[in-house]
């Protein structure tokens, strides 16, 4: 399987996010409504998927990372969207 530019992060390295990267990226996202991270994620799934880099195995372990951290309701939100940029 393809590694992803977002599959890890590290301190430094080729093709790996940074802290300071991931960093960033919180700070874009974190300024959105729902609505328009709802648009991202269905952009960005679309253009991985067009390109190889995102697959539905990616998307379920995304999930399972990401629900631990969130409320019943957030993981139920979560996983509708994660059924919904599936094939």
């Amino acid at each position: 399987m393809k590694k992803n530019k977002f599959s890890r992060v590290s301190k430094a390295g080729k093709g790996k996010m940074t802290e300071a990267q991931l960093q960033e990226q919180i700070a874009k996202y974190s300024k959105m409504s729902r609505q328009e991270l709802i648009e991202q994620m269905h952009l960005l799934a679309g253009q991985g998927k067009a390109s190889g880099e995102l697959d539905n195995e990616q998307l379920d372990r995304f999930y399972s990372q990401a629900s631990t951290m969130l409320s019943d309701k957030e993981r139920n939100n979560l996983k509708g969207l994660v059924d919904d940029l599936k094939d």
